[in-house]
């Protein structure tokens, strides 16, 4: 019966890793996989824009976020404005309203205007990605119950079959 109850507590507990695991999935698919840099003149006139990953991103880059476009990092208007969906950090299921000056999230959704972002925190240092290592983390750690729950069950299944 015991083994029973241990049995179902590591399978629920698989199915859980296995569902956070499909969570993570999600969240990384948040990020594009490209970005638009652009390149300006003395007087932030665009010269050129080259389409690249976001992982060659660098902070203080200039990037053009399209009309229907996913932020590739976290970063700052200066120029344009649009509504940017960040229901998917925030939870708010009404876009947000962005000029210049304001912060952008990596992996939001720009609802309808063109905006020049400048980035701030790339790579590892983004909001999406440190969502992301939170979760791998909380994975990975064993909860405080489930130790105890081995702890008990060191000794208590050798003492009931010693018993048997």
């Amino acid at each position: 019966m015991l083994i029973s109850f241990i049995l179902l507590g590591k399978y629920l507990e698989v199915l859980a890793k296995g569902k956070t695991s499909d969570a993570l999935a999600k969240l990384t698919d948040l990020a594009p996989d490209t970005a638009f840099l652009l390149s300006l003149d003395d007087d932030d006139n665009v010269i050129s824009e080259i389409e690249i990953s976001t992982q060659l991103i660098q902070k203080n880059d200039i990037l053009k976020v399209a009309p229907g476009a996913k932020v590739p990092v976290d970063g700052i208007v200066v120029r344009g404005h649009s509504y940017v969906n960040e229901s998917m950090i925030t939870g708010e299921a009404t876009p947000i309203s962005k000029k210049l000056g304001d912060k952008v999230i990596g992996g939001t959704m720009n609802e309808n205007g063109c905006l020049l972002v400048k980035a701030t925190h790339v790579g590892s240092e983004t909001a999406l990605s440190q969502i992301v290592q939170l979760v791998e983390a909380a994975q990975l750690a064993r909860a405080p119950v489930q130790k105890l729950a081995d702890q008990i069950s060191k000794f208590f299944v050798p003492t009931v079959s010693f018993f048997v």
